[in-house]
């Protein structure tokens, strides 16, 4: 069995996206990664360069900023899949620049892998997902965060990058056959910053999404626009980050807990309201599936099958 990882960046150190330990947080469990690094107007490349120069298995490589695709976010799908289009081997493990996920889930993982390898109806791994929100120490358990997406996937099934580089999906639309990567999470960074640095990265990311200048520039004119917009729904964290980000965490100035006021339509409020009330918040009613979820597939002996429920905390 033959692993690779893969991703992208571009201007990790401006942005501060902890690519570096994204990498490293799955670099076990893969005989070689592909870092693609878009052009750049910080020193990304240099930087990388000088952390994975020597290492055997992370390969380093450009690829162009087309400022064309500014719409949708497709020019992040399209710089996932230059970095997929250059892996070799069985499965391919993608993970953002600003995820990581825990070592305590690598043995699960390696197993899912191996056990399914040999059954070509299991396109992917399913992760369950952990957003952290402001700071290192909370989460947001909002409606408005998806609960798990697809961040393993089998070569060579003809699977491309779908939407903003949510997902996967195949040249026709469907989206691919998944099993639960038994309960194993994906941490998600990118909300958690101080709110000025948080403010900065934003307004580069959504100029992936719109190419009106003039609006963005209205948009971040106002320096007290609120960041930190839906405070509610906020739990603390307490358990452990993967090794690779706990430097990052460590060197992360204090932050008081995210505050704000909780704007969202009425109806998204009552609908919110009902899945926590009636269902503990194990229900989401019309949440997105990118992916077909195969059921009755046996997983790996010692591991479980499924995830635990969602309201559950991890534990170490």
């Amino acid at each position: 069995m033959r692993v690779c990882g893969f991703t992208f960046v571009r201007n990790a150190l401006v942005n501060a996206y902890p690519v570096c330990a994204a990498v490293r947080s799955v670099l076990p469990l893969c005989d070689e990664f592909q870092l693609v690094v878009a052009d750049s107007t910080d020193d990304t490349w240099e930087h990388l360069s000088r952390e994975f120069g020597s290492s055997p298995k992370v390969h380093l490589s450009r690829a162009p900023w087309d400022e064309t695709l500014r719409s949708g976010g497709r020019l992040l799908a399209k710089l996932t899949d230059t970095a997929r289009e250059r892996c070799r081997g069985d499965w391919g493990v993608y993970i953002q620049a600003d995820e990581a996920l825990h070592e305590r889930w690598h043995p699960a993982v390696r197993a899912c892998l191996e056990h399914h390898l040999s059954d070509p109806e299991v396109e992917g791994l399913l992760f369950r997902y952990r957003h952290f929100y402001g700071s290192y120490d909370v989460i947001h358990t909002g409606r408005k965060w998806y609960r798990r997406e697809v961040r393993v996937i089998r070569l060579g099934a003809g699977l491309r990058s779908w939407g903003d580089a949510m997902g996967f999906e195949h040249v026709d639309g469907r989206f691919p056959r998944v099993v639960w990567a038994a309960d194993a999470e994906i941490y998600h960074y990118g909300w958690a910053r101080p709110a000025e640095e948080f403010r900065r990265k934003q307004e580069a990311f959504d100029r992936l999404y719109t190419a009106d200048d003039e609006l963005l520039r209205r948009r971040y004119a106002d320096a007290r626009r609120q960041v930190y917009k839906n405070s509610r729904y906020l739990v603390p964290f307490t358990g452990s980050h993967p090794g690779p980000m706990r430097p990052v965490v460590e060197d992360a100035p204090e932050v008081d807990w995210p505050s704000g006021p909780y704007r969202d339509r009425p109806f998204h409020r009552f609908v919110e309201c009902v899945e926590r009330r009636l269902f503990g918040g194990r229900v989401r009613f019309g949440e997105p599936r990118h992916f077909r979820l195969l059921r009755g597939k046996s997983g790996p002996a010692g591991f479980p099958g499924r995830p635990r429920p969602f309201d559950e905390p991890p534990t170490d």
